[in-house]
């Protein structure tokens, strides 16, 4: 997945994929870049 759509799910993930179990949304933009940064080092 690439940044931009994983800022997006990371945002509000019921929004983007309908039935998804996830429901924790990261509103801070600060936490959605620093899981984004460790997601794409790993």
């Amino acid at each position: 997945m690439d940044p931009e759509t994983l800022e997006t799910f990371l945002t509000n993930p019921t929004t983007m994929v309908r039935g998804t179990r996830m429901t924790q949304r990261f509103s801070n933009a600060d936490e959605r870049r620093a899981i984004i940064a460790f997601l794409g080092s790993h």
